[in-house]
């Protein structure tokens, strides 16, 4: 996430640069959901990806031949059922 708060920093910096400050709160928000737009779209996925696992909000593990992680296969016996009785 280093990388993504250099990208907003940077906008920022360079945005003030360029342009006035912002008059109201309104243009404020724009601004600033612009330049994190920006920065958000500058950083590679797999740096994305990377964040997020070593977060823990990604869970890894074994993979099947496409990539998508592997679930044990239930049968219907095995799933629980909730009744309204």
């Amino acid at each position: 996430m280093k990388a993504f708060k250099n990208q907003v920093t940077n906008a920022y910096l360079q945005y003030h640069i360029d342009h006035p400050f912002p008059a109201n709160p309104r243009e404020k928000i724009a601004v600033m959901s612009r330049i994190v737009a920006e920065a958000w779209d500058a950083i590679p996925a797999k740096v994305i990806v990377n964040g997020f696992i070593k977060a823990g909000l990604i869970p890894i593990g074994p993979r099947d031949s496409s990539a998508p992680f592997r679930a044990p296969q239930m049968s219907a016996s095995d799933v629980l059922l909730v009744c309204d009785e």
